[in-house]
């Protein structure tokens, strides 16, 4: 078991060292209102902005299957379509939100009637 402990250490960075592995996030989502007074409706808009940094022990990168930039593409289109998969729910639950928003203040709101 030691053998095996010792192996994925150091393909995981587990031990320390200076192959051990790193990662940063950062990551900004934002929702905005965007107001069409000719149609009098309001369309949400968001823009993301997600950065991961990864880094994998040098033995690692020796043994993967692909290279460095192909895991990078696949990494990504992985990620993306988890995003997608995970945002959609929330336009329904967003869109609810505003028309409570709105039926709340009718009074305030020029654009009630889009409800």
């Amino acid at each position: 078991p030691r053998l095996l402990v010792w192996a994925y250490n150091k393909l995981t960075g587990g031990s320390s060292g200076k192959d051990e592995a790193e990662s940063a996030i950062t990551s900004m989502t934002r929702f905005y209102p965007v107001v069409d007074t000719e149609k009098k409706e309001v369309v949400f808009t968001s823009k993301s902005f997600l950065d991961i940094a990864v880094k994998f022990p040098s033995l690692l990168l020796k043994i993967l299957p692909v290279s460095k930039e192909k895991a990078e593409e696949e990494g990504s289109a992985s990620i993306m379509k988890t995003l997608v998969k995970d945002t959609e729910p929330t336009i329904p639950v967003l869109m609810e939100c505003y028309r409570e928003y709105l039926s709340k203040n009718e009074n305030e709101n020029a654009y009630a009637g889009t409800k």
